[in-house]
């Protein structure tokens, strides 16, 4: 916790603050003595600790030394509502190397493994780039045989994240 210099009624806003339960700061201001003396951008590291969920992860071990060594890719959505071109899902593949994005609107499942078929082309076209390593969650639109087959015939090893862990 930082210790603020301002004081309200001859103590501290740090030794106010936790006395009132950790109020928030606008809430402080409308203590009489404290009135207009604690700003926004006040800060409490018990406060933040305490709206956590989870304590922070740990810094990934994994590096990769070249673009398009390592590829993200997840599906997201269906969607309630549907872009101008009917598509409710998208495909997001990020280059872990660059940290560089695509995205492919997609109106059904059943376009992910041609639109990663796509990907890759592009990437061996236009990079002159072999993708190596795939990862993604264990959804069906990768395990399925389409994208199986077509990641044993290119030698690529494709990886699964363990379910529940965003990291």
């Amino acid at each position: 916790m930082t210790s603020h210099t301002t004081n309200c009624n001859g103590l501290s806003l740090d030794v106010i603050h936790a006395q009132l339960g950790h109020s928030s700061p606008s809430n402080m201001n409308h203590i009489s003595f404290c009135h207009n003396k604690v700003d926004k951008q006040y800060f409490c590291g018990t406060c933040i600790m305490a709206k956590s969920h989870r304590l922070p992860f740990n810094k990934s071990s994994i590096s990769t030394s070249f673009p398009f060594q390592l590829i993200h890719m997840d599906v997201w959505g269906p969607y309630r509502v549907a872009n101008v071109t009917g598509a409710r899902l998208f495909l997001t593949i990020v280059d872990d190397f660059t940290r560089s994005t695509w995205t492919q609107l997609l109106h059904n499942k059943t376009q992910v493994a041609p639109a990663v078929e796509h990907f890759f082309a592009m990437i061996e076209t236009q990079f002159q780039a072999k993708i190596t390593l795939v990862r993604s969650d264990n959804g069906t639109e990768f395990l399925n045989s389409i994208c199986h087959d077509f990641f044993l015939t290119k030698g690529i090893v494709h990886q699964t994240s363990i379910v529940k862990t965003p990291q």
